[in-house]
C-alpha cells in the first residue's frame, strides 16, 4: 500500500498541532517508561511555544509529515540541541504515529536530514534516544547508528540515554 503524504518545514502555525501529536506520542510511546506524572501534566501549550521557538531560533530545521491533512509525524535536524562532547550536528526529534510505522516513513525522514546534512558538507551527526525505547534503538541500529554513550540508569527513566553516532 502507497502511502500519500506530505513532508513539509513547518510553520508558526503547526505548533498547536505538533504539540497534541507529541502529547499522543508520548502517551502511546513512554507510558511506563516516564513517569505517570510526567506524561499526565504534559502541559500542550507550552511544547507548542517550545515548537515555536525552535522555528524562531532556526539552529533546528523543524518537518511535518501530513496524512490525510493530520500530522503523523515530525523531525528535526541541524545544531545539536543538547551539547553532547564535541558533536555538533543532531537529528534531535523523530517521531511517527504509530499507525504508520514500519512503512518506511521513519526512514524517509532520516534520509531527508542525511542528504541535508551531506548537502551543507557535514559528515558526522549524532542522534539521542531514550535508553528504554528500544523500538527507537532498533531503528537507528538498521540506519547506520553506532552507540557512542549510555547513560547510567536513573530512577527517573525519562532522563537515560542512549548516544548513536552516525557517519556519512
Amino acid at each position: 500500500m502507497v502511502i500519500m503524504m506530505n513532508i513539509e518545514l513547518a510553520t508558526i502555525s503547526d505548533c498547536y498541532l505538533l504539540a497534541i501529536f507529541k502529547k499522543k506520542m508520548w502517551e502511546s510511546t513512554y507510558r511506563g517508561i516516564y513517569p505517570d506524572e510526567y506524561i499526565d501534566q504534559f502541559n500542550v501549550r507550552d511544547h507548542a511555544r517550545k515548537f515555536q521557538k525552535m522555528i524562531f531560533e532556526g539552529k533546528q530545521k523543524l518537518f511535518i509529515v501530513w496524512i490525510d491533512n493530520t500530522v503523523k509525524g515530525y523531525m528535526s535536524y541541524g545544531v545539536i540541541r543538547r551539547p553532547f562532547e564535541d558533536y555538533k550536528y543532531d537529528i534531535g526529534y523523530m517521531y511517527v504515529d504509530d499507525a504508520y510505522q514500519r512503512q518506511g516513513i521513519g526512514t524517509q525522514l532520516f534520509n531527508m536530514a542525511k542528504e541535508q546534512f551531506l548537502a551543507s558538507d557535514i559528515h558526522t551527526f549524532i542522534v539521542s534516544c531514550n535508553k528504554y525505547n528500544l523500538g527507537a534503538q532498533e531503528f537507528y541500529k538498521k540506519m547506520g547508528g553506532e552507540i557512542v554513550h549510555i547513560d547510567e540508569d536513573h530512577r527517573n527513566k525519562s532522563r537515560p540515554q542512549v548516544k548513536f553516532l552516525f557517519n556519512i
